[in-house]
């Protein structure tokens, strides 16, 4: 009751205030580069008030972002008003994560990737799903009205001086030439999802990534490095591995599938291989045994002005972490549809969930690049990628052998 009265309180005073000059968005340095985000904020922290105000924000466990005067009618709208609502605002992105309220009810999770993995948000939001019901709104009309000597609400105070207003006009300014640059779709699959596949005795997540695999050959007619999360949590601060989905079992599969003078059961042997190879990878990986977090700790161990290996400076490993691909399952978590944006500039971003009867990806490419294609043909040839491999799965003359 008290956090509602705080959250209705904090949304008047925001409309009696009228929209915030842009040079006074402290926020806006939460968008910046790091260097020049520790620059404004060290020059913040000369006045008192900003002190305590950083202090209050940082401590926080995270922060709610009320856009009551948004109203998203599809996850698309929904993805950009969570994900940056045009230019940033309104977010503290170094948060752990951003509960944002639109005014519809509408609600999405922004989170900072460098505290917690997906699985940590996902589990917060999973655990409040869970508990809600209708009794316990019908308990809140019930209760009795809370006065504004019961919030505990305090408005934070911030002195910006005009040397930093001008750089907080400018972060905001490249936020939203960031934000125009990403292309999104919220795709739906809709043909068969879970139960399907587990019906057919494969691996749900295998198939998924051997149809971003297919559908990546048949747009830009090569492989690329990609990056599929494995995780390590069984580990004492276990955070991920890299779960690497292209090898030269699934090159031989996309290879296969195309060529007419394949046979059917040439296909799906090599499809079985495939997957098979992908699912020991995984294992390995979220067990301790992949090479990517290794070779990442070697390289922070290097001193300043010290040289970089021979094995960290090879030409093979630029290539290897080139990720034009990367991925990550998230259907454990109770996430409607979840996105983040490419990590190269030629390359997608594909957070699925894999439900019992659909499969949901949340495709995102960069609309300038000159490699990448739309967000929208990687839908449509990932549709095509998972209908010909449902077609193969469903050619019962030779059946997959798995140990499903």
């Amino acid at each position: 009751i008290n956090a509602e009265y705080g959250f209705r309180s904090a949304a008047a005073a925001a409309d009696a205030a009228g929209e915030l000059d842009a040079g006074l968005c402290v926020a806006a340095l939460t968008c910046a580069e790091r260097d020049a985000a520790a620059d404004v904020r060290a020059q913040l922290m000369t006045e008192s008030a900003n002190v305590h105000s950083f202090d209050a924000v940082e401590r926080s466990l995270f922060v709610v972002s009320l856009e009551l005067d948004a109203a998203p009618s599809d996850e698309r709208e929904l993805m950009e008003l969570t994900h940056h609502n045009g230019d940033g605002r309104n977010r503290w992105f170094d948060k752990a994560f951003n509960l944002v309220v639109a005014g519809n009810g509408a609600v999405g999770l922004n989170g900072e990737h460098t505290p917690s993995d997906a699985p940590v948000p996902g589990m917060a939001l999973q655990y409040a799903l869970r508990r809600e019901s209708i009794a316990s709104y019908r308990e809140l009309e019930r209760a009795r009205p809370v006065t504004a000597a019961a919030s505990s609400v305090v408005p934070l105070d911030w002195s910006v001086p005009a040397s930093v207003r001008a750089q907080l006009v400018a972060f905001r300014a490249n936020a939203a030439t960031l934000a125009a640059r990403l292309d999104v779709v919220s795709h739906h699959y809709r043909a068969f999802g879970k139960n399907e596949l587990k019906r057919l005795r494969v691996s749900p997540d295998s198939v998924v990534q051997m149809a971003f695999q297919l559908a990546h050959f048949r747009l830009h007619g090569r492989p690329c490095a990609t990056y599929e999360t494995a995780g390590t949590r069984s580990f004492r601060h276990g955070r991920t591995e890299t779960g690497r989905s292209c090898t030269p079992e699934s090159l031989a599969f996309v290879a296969a599938m195309d060529n007419v003078h394949t046979a059917p059961q040439e296909r799906r042997a090599r499809f079985a291989l495939a997957t098979a190879a992908h699912g020991r990878y995984m294992k390995m990986a979220a067990r301790g045994f992949g090479v990517d977090r290794h070779l990442l700790g070697l390289s922070c161990m290097l001193r300043r002005g010290e040289q970089l290996p021979a094995i960290l400076a090879h030409p093979a490993r630029a290539a290897t972490t080139d990720f034009r691909l990367s991925t990550s399952n998230v259907s454990m978590m109770h996430y409607q549809v979840c996105f983040f944006a490419p990590v190269v500039d030629h390359g997608y971003g594909l957070p699925y969930v894999i439900r019992d009867d659909e499969i949901m990806v949340g495709i995102t490419s960069w609309r300038d690049s000159q490699v990448s294609k739309s967000a929208s043909e990687f839908a449509v040839a990932l549709d095509g990628a998972l209908n010909d491999i449902h077609t193969l799965l469903n050619d019962t003359s030779n059946p997959i052998k798995t140990n499903l």
